[in-house]
């Protein structure tokens, strides 16, 4: 057992450490270590392959959750990857990789920088300056954009307050979408969607979609269940289909 340890070289733990601040050089969270308090990664790297609290990384900094290892909140400005459990995720800056095995129990927020997700994450809010990218094997809860996002793989449901949403080939969106504003471009399939009068919603000729309500500016090249148009303008494009 130590307690409060400032790393600039080299250093491992197996054992229990009260707390983190890495400033260059590696660090290692061996099988077995835990780390008890806060983990303050300014630069170099660490690597976490048990069990850790909450970490933040700076720009010039690297932290690295592998399979199996579990960390608490991370706030992120540097290069994160994980294959492990986090508990939840702010993003402010960098960039953040979920990939294969690697879940994100909590929430997610991407004030800035790039967050991808190949594996599983819970509910996301990307802000004026995030992106978010959900791959074909990402799994996502309820989505919140007010950014760049786009999704290839399965998110619950979508909330587009601003900015640009893209429902790539392979994306489905099992829930609501809501688009208070924005757009939001369907390429393959979602459910309802309800356009609000600032939004726009386009059906590309690969798109499914449901019951559209539309206040707004929406275009169709695919197929929709139905419509109900209370406002704005609708525009049934060549190949476009209400069944």
């Amino acid at each position: 057992t130590a307690g409060a340890l400032t790393n600039a070289g080299t250093a491992s733990n197996a054992g229990t450490l009260g707390s983190l601040t890495n400033t260059a050089g590696n660090f290692t969270n061996n099988n077995l270590g835990v780390i008890t308090g806060k983990t303050i990664i300014s630069g170099g790297t660490v690597t976490n392959n048990f069990q850790m609290t909450d970490a933040d990384v700076a720009a010039a900094a690297d932290f690295v959750n592998n399979n199996g290892a579990t960390a608490g909140n991370i706030r992120n400005s540097g290069t994160v990857s994980n294959a492990g459990t986090i508990t939840s995720l702010q993003n402010d800056a960098g960039s953040f990789t979920n990939n294969f095995g690697g879940v994100v129990s909590g929430a997610t927020t991407v004030a800035g920088g790039t967050v991808t997700n190949n594996a599983e994450m819970n509910a996301v809010s990307v802000g004026a300056g995030g992106i978010f990218t959900n791959t074909t094997d990402g799994t996502a809860g309820a989505v919140t954009n007010a950014g760049n996002s786009s999704n290839a793989g399965e998110i619950a449901s979508l909330t587009n307050t601003a900015g640009d949403f893209v429902n790539n080939a392979g994306g489905t969106i099992t829930g609501q979408t809501t688009i208070t504003g924005g757009t939001v471009t369907n390429n393959f399939e979602i459910t309802d969607a309800d356009v609000a009068a600032a939004a726009a919603f386009i059906n590309n000729s690969d798109g499914i979609a449901g019951h559209i309500r539309n206040s707004g500016t929406v275009t169709n090249a695919g197929t929709i269940a139905s419509l109900q148009n209370d406002a704005g303008s609708f525009t049934n494009n060549s190949g476009g289909e209400v069944t």
